[in-house]
C-alpha cells in the first residue's frame, strides 16, 4: 500500500508539534491561528502560510502578515486574541506618487518620486517612527550614462561620463513661472479669477489696459465675495466708479472732455458746475462780487408756509410770498383796525453790532431806519405779525409785512369812509 500522510489538528492558540515528536512529511493544522504547516527532515514543525486571514482567536508577533477586511497588514506590535487593534498593525504596500511635494497620509510602503530633486522615497513606519526614506542611493560610479538625459549638469550631453546624483540637475523650464517669485515680460492672458493676498504693483507701464471696442469693468468685492462696486473705463472714454453692474457709465466719472460728473452734477474743465439733480448741503457762502470776501454760511428752508432764511445756525426771518386763495381757508373780512393802528408804535432807529457767536449777524451803522419792534407787532396785532418770540435763542425776529399792510389798509379804508361821510353831510 502507498504511504499515508498523517495530519495533526489543534484548536489551541499557538500550539504546534514539538521538535522530534513527529515523522518528516506529516502535516499539521491549527484552526485557532488559521495556520497550516508540515514536519521537515529534522522533525521540526514549519509554517506554510506567510499571510493568513485575521482570526480573533490567534496570537500574533511582530512581522506576522494578515488580511483584514480585504487589506494586507503587517504586525508592528504583539497582538493577543481578540478584535483587530489598528495600532498594532500597519498597512503593507502603497501607491506610487509623482510630484514636487510628498503625498499626505501615505500608507506604509508607499512610493513617492520627487520630480524636483529626482529622488525616489518610500514611506517607512514602525512602532517608534514614520518617515520618508530614500529608496535608492547610488554612488558616483554606480550608473554609467551611455545616453545622457537632457540636464543642466556640468557634463556635456552625449558623453559617457558616469553621473553622480549630485550633478543630475533637472533643466529649468523658462516657459513657466516658479512657485514663488518670477517675472512676466510679455502679455498675460487670464481666463479665470486672479486671487491675490497682496498688492498688484506696477513699477512702470500700464496696470490696466482696455481692450478695443469693449467696456472694461473691474469689480471690487468685500471679504465674503459680495460685489460692492466697480471701476470702469468704457468705449466713450469715460473713467469712473459706481456700484451699478448694468450701467458702466453712471455714477462718478471723468469724461473724454475732462469734465467731472457725479450723479447729475457736471464740473467742466473750465470750472463751471451744472447740477441736474438735488443738492443737499449744510449751507452756502456768497461773496461781494467775483473777487470780494465771502460771507457767513447761509441757507434757505421751506416750512410749507414760508421760506426761512438761516445765517449759520440762526433763523434770520421768513420770506412769505404765499397768497393764493387755494392755500387759504376760513377767509373772512378783517374787522376794524382803527384802534389797533393807533396802538402801533412806529420807531426811528439805527443798527448796532449783534451776533449769537463769534461772527456778526448784524453790523452796526449810523444810518437811520424806520420800522417797528417785532415783538411789539405781535403784542399789538397777532403772533404771526413777526417770526419767533422775544429773546428766542438763535433766532432774529423779523416782521411779517403782510400783517402790517393788511392792518394799515383796513384802517385807511375806515378813514376813507369817515371822510366821505363828512363830505357828504356838508
Amino acid at each position: 500500500m502507498p504511504n499515508r500522510v498523517a495530519t495533526l489538528r489543534s484548536s489551541v492558540t499557538g500550539s504546534i508539534p514539538n521538535p522530534g515528536t513527529r515523522a518528516p512529511g506529516e502535516l499539521w493544522v491549527n484552526f485557532a491561528d488559521s495556520q497550516l504547516g508540515y514536519i521537515d527532515a529534522s522533525q521540526t514543525a514549519q509554517k506554510l502560510l506567510a499571510v493568513r486571514l485575521f482570526s480573533t482567536t490567534a496570537n500574533y508577533v511582530v512581522g506576522d502578515f494578515v488580511v483584514y477586511q480585504g487589506v494586507l497588514y503587517r504586525a508592528i506590535a504583539p497582538s493577543g486574541a481578540g478584535g483587530f487593534t489598528p495600532g498594532n498593525w500597519a498597512k503593507s504596500g502603497g501607491a506610487v506618487s509623482v510630484g514636487d511635494a510628498p503625498p499626505t497620509s501615505p500608507d506604509p510602503g508607499a512610493l513617492w518620486w520627487d520630480s524636483v530633486g529626482g529622488q525616489l522615497y518610500v514611506w517607512f513606519q514602525d512602532v517608534n517612527s514614520s518617515q520618508w526614506v530614500i529608496a535608492v542611493n547610488q554612488s558616483a560610479t554606480a550608473i554609467p550614462a551611455i545616453t545622457n538625459p537632457l540636464m543642466n549638469g556640468p557634463v556635456a550631453v552625449g558623453t559617457s561620463t558616469n553621473y553622480a546624483r549630485a550633478d543630475h540637475v533637472h533643466p529649468v523650464d523658462v516657459s513657466l513661472l516658479p512657485l514663488t517669485g518670477g517675472t512676466i515680460t510679455g502679455a498675460l492672458t487670464v481666463t479665470g479669477n486672479i486671487n491675490s493676498s497682496g498688492n498688484l504693483v506696477s513699477n512702470n507701464g500700464n496696470v490696466f489696459a482696455r481692450a478695443a471696442a469693449s467696456n472694461s469693468v473691474f469689480w471690487c468685492q468685500n471679504n465674503v465675495g459680495v460685489a460692492v462696486g466697480n471701476f470702469f473705463w468704457n468705449t466713450a472714454g469715460q473713467v469712473g466708479f459706481n456700484n451699478l453692474a448694468s450701467s458702466p457709465n453712471a455714477g462718478c466719472y471723468i469724461d473724454s472732455a475732462g469734465a467731472f460728473n457725479i450723479s447729475g452734477m457736471t464740473i467742466t474743465n473750465a470750472g463751471a458746475a451744472a447740477i441736474t439733480g438735488i443738492v443737499t448741503a449744510n449751507g452756502y457762502t456768497g461773496r461781494q462780487g467775483p473777487g470780494g470776501p465771502t460771507g457767513q454760511l447761509n441757507n434757505f428752508y421751506w416750512n410749507t408756509t414760508a421760506l426761512q432764511v438761516w445765517i449759520g445756525s440762526v433763523n434770520a426771518g421768513n420770506l412769505t410770498p404765499t397768497s393764493d386763495y387755494r392755500a387759504k381757508k376760513d377767509v373772512i373780512p378783517l374787522g376794524s383796525t382803527w384802534e389797533t393802528v393807533k396802538a402801533l408804535k412806529p420807531i426811528s432807529f439805527t443798527y448796532k453790532d449783534f451776533s449769537f457767536d463769534a461772527e456778526p449777524l448784524v453790523l452796526g451803522s449810523d444810518e437811520e431806519y424806520w420800522g417797528f419792534l417785532a415783538h411789539e407787532l405781535q403784542e399789538t396785532l397777532i403772533p404771526s405779525a413777526a417770526t419767533g418770540v422775544k429773546d428766542q435763542e438763535n433766532l432774529i425776529q423779523s416782521p411779517n409785512p403782510w400783517t402790517v399792510i393788511a392792518t394799515l389798509t383796513k384802517a385807511l379804508q375806515e378813514a376813507m369812509e369817515r371822510i366821505e361821510a363828512l363830505e357828504a353831510g356838508r
